[in-house]
Protein backbone atom coordinates (compact mmCIF):
# COMPACT_ATOMS: atom_id res chain seq x y z
CA UNK A 1 0.00 0.00 0.00
CA UNK A 2 1.10 3.30 -0.99
CA UNK A 3 1.96 5.51 2.42
CA UNK A 4 -0.21 8.27 0.84
CA UNK A 5 -3.45 5.89 0.18
CA UNK A 6 -3.08 4.65 4.18
CA UNK A 7 -6.08 6.28 6.30
CA UNK A 8 -4.61 7.91 9.64
CA UNK A 9 -7.25 8.72 12.34
CA UNK A 10 -7.22 9.65 15.73
CA UNK A 11 -6.98 6.82 18.39
CA UNK A 12 -10.45 5.79 20.20
CA UNK A 13 -11.13 7.45 23.09
CA UNK A 14 -8.39 10.17 22.94
CA UNK A 15 -9.31 13.23 24.97
CA UNK A 16 -7.48 16.83 23.49
CA UNK A 17 -7.86 19.86 24.80
CA UNK A 18 -6.58 22.71 22.73
CA UNK A 19 -5.96 26.39 22.82
CA UNK A 20 -4.25 28.68 19.53
CA UNK A 21 -2.29 32.00 19.62
CA UNK A 22 -0.13 33.19 16.89
CA UNK A 23 -0.29 30.79 14.75
CA UNK A 24 0.79 28.10 17.02
CA UNK A 25 -1.79 25.81 18.95
CA UNK A 26 -0.76 24.01 22.22
CA UNK A 27 -2.55 20.92 22.83
CA UNK A 28 -2.65 19.10 25.75
CA UNK A 29 -3.35 15.03 26.18
CA UNK A 30 -6.10 14.20 28.76
CA UNK A 31 -5.03 11.08 28.92
CA UNK A 32 -1.22 10.91 29.03
CA UNK A 33 -0.61 14.66 30.73
CA UNK A 34 1.16 15.22 27.58
CA UNK A 35 1.68 18.73 25.92
CA UNK A 36 2.39 19.35 22.42
CA UNK A 37 3.14 22.47 20.71
CA UNK A 38 2.07 22.56 16.49
CA UNK A 39 2.37 25.03 13.93
CA UNK A 40 -0.31 25.82 12.01
CA UNK A 41 -0.24 22.73 9.70
CA UNK A 42 0.21 20.26 12.38
CA UNK A 43 -2.79 22.11 14.25
CA UNK A 44 -5.29 21.91 11.05
CA UNK A 45 -4.40 18.12 10.46
CA UNK A 46 -4.99 17.52 13.92
CA UNK A 47 -8.42 19.08 13.61
CA UNK A 48 -9.06 17.39 10.12
CA UNK A 49 -8.65 13.76 11.75
CA UNK A 50 -10.44 13.92 14.78
CA UNK A 51 -13.37 14.40 12.37
CA UNK A 52 -12.51 11.88 9.30
CA UNK A 53 -9.73 8.95 8.47
CA UNK A 54 -8.11 10.77 5.44
CA UNK A 55 -4.81 9.66 3.91
CA UNK A 56 -2.17 11.75 3.53
CA UNK A 57 -3.21 12.67 -0.49
CA UNK A 58 -6.57 14.04 1.37
CA UNK A 59 -4.89 15.91 4.56
CA UNK A 60 -3.18 17.67 2.18
CA UNK A 61 -5.75 18.73 0.24
CA UNK A 62 -7.58 19.57 2.97
CA UNK A 63 -4.82 21.78 4.35
CA UNK A 64 -3.86 23.88 1.94
CA UNK A 65 -7.71 24.54 1.12
CA UNK A 66 -8.18 25.66 4.73
CA UNK A 67 -4.55 27.84 5.10
CA UNK A 68 -4.61 29.16 1.52
CA UNK A 69 -1.50 27.64 0.73
CA UNK A 70 0.04 25.39 -2.12
CA UNK A 71 -0.59 21.62 -2.19
CA UNK A 72 2.93 20.68 -3.37
CA UNK A 73 5.82 18.02 -2.32
CA UNK A 74 7.06 19.81 0.60
CA UNK A 75 3.10 20.13 2.55
CA UNK A 76 3.08 16.22 1.63
CA UNK A 77 6.38 15.40 3.14
CA UNK A 78 5.48 18.36 6.17
CA UNK A 79 2.41 16.38 7.02
CA UNK A 80 3.36 12.58 6.70
CA UNK A 81 6.35 13.52 9.26
CA UNK A 82 3.46 14.97 11.09
CA UNK A 83 1.29 12.02 10.76
CA UNK A 84 4.97 9.41 11.71
CA UNK A 85 5.11 11.45 14.74
CA UNK A 86 2.01 11.45 15.57
CA UNK A 87 1.69 7.58 15.34
CA UNK A 88 4.71 7.32 17.48
CA UNK A 89 3.15 8.93 20.35
CA UNK A 90 0.02 6.99 19.86
CA UNK A 91 -2.19 9.98 18.98
CA UNK A 92 -3.07 8.50 15.70
CA UNK A 93 -3.30 5.08 14.07
CA UNK A 94 -4.19 3.63 10.63
CA UNK A 95 -7.60 2.82 9.56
Amino acid sequence: MNVDSKLWKIVPDLHLKKRRWDGETIIYNCNSGDVHLLNAIGSETLEILQTAALSVEDLATEVSDRLKIDNDEHLHSSIQDFINRLARLGLVCPF
